[in-house]
């Protein structure tokens, strides 16, 4: 686990937690060019998706969170202005604002899809089917990755690869295949969704995510969300100044709540 910081001079605090399959600094390079210029910037970098590290994996979801809110609760006292989580990175977001330590002004959830995974593949199924899963998407990420462009909502392949690290080992995506099986979101998950001001941003393209914001505003959780046109999973890492002008959009509405 490895955190950047960048534009420290400056007082708000903007943390970033990075999707699957991706590293900090592909999703995150071109808009902390920006917005370091306004906000400390910090970016943390998933274990098993870090270039730098190459030997270190990814091991479950929980170890992620509880070495992040450690790092936070040392670093920053627990209090952070913005807490911009793309992908599965909003699903280590959801475990640190339930921990009673950290404290977050404003949550962005970005491309946040709620897998519905059937009890079933939690159990005695669970290893062969993440070991059948983890071959075949090693399969489509290195030798065709097209398969993946309609799912997630992109234009082309270049789109995808743009928004992509490949370096990871087979074992991490084992891992976090184990973890999309068996991570059960159950309503205490959602329990910090009411200890900030929660916004969900996706793209018009992601029907899957957009119709998980209607279920949970239908559980009554209070969620502001934006869907942005012709765009798919992430597609919005590679339109900063856009994605910045939505963020500091975010952080002044919740400063006005």
């Amino acid at each position: 686990m490895k955190y950047f910081e960048f534009g420290q001079e400056n007082k708000t605090t903007l943390l970033l937690l990075h999707g699957m399959c991706c590293s900090w600094e592909i999703a995150y390079k071109d808009l902390i060019a920006i917005a370091k210029e306004k906000y400390h910037v910090i970016a943390i970098a998933t274990d098993g998706y870090n270039p730098n590290e190459p030997e270190v994996v990814l091991t479950t979801t929980e170890a992620e969170i509880k070495k992040d809110a450690d790092w936070i609760v040392t670093k920053f006292d627990g209090n952070i202005d913005i807490m911009y989580g793309s992908s599965q990175g909003g699903l280590f977001m959801m475990g640190l604002l339930r921990d009673e330590r950290i404290h977050v002004k404003t949550a962005i959830f970005d491309g946040f899809a709620v897998p519905h995974i059937p009890g079933i593949f939690s159990g005695i199924l669970c290893k062969p089917i993440a070991k059948f899963a983890t071959k075949l998407m090693m399969n489509i990420i290195h030798k065709h990755p097209s398969l993946m462009v309609k799912p997630l909502g992109l234009k082309n392949v270049a789109e995808l690869q743009s928004l992509m690290y490949t370096g990871f080992s087979e074992e991490t995506l084992y891992n976090n295949m184990v973890e999309m099986l068996t991570y059960k979101f159950t309503d205490d998950k959602f329990e910090g969704f009411n200890r900030t001001n929660t916004f969900i941003f996706n793209g018009s393209n992601e029907k899957a995510a957009i119709k998980n914001v209607h279920e949970l505003k239908d559980k009554g959780y209070h969620i502001t969300s934006k869907v942005f046109d012709n765009a798919g999973h992430g597609s919005m890492l590679k339109r900063p100044s856009r994605l910045l002008s939505e963020i500091d959009k975010a952080f002044e509405e919740s400063i006005k709540m």
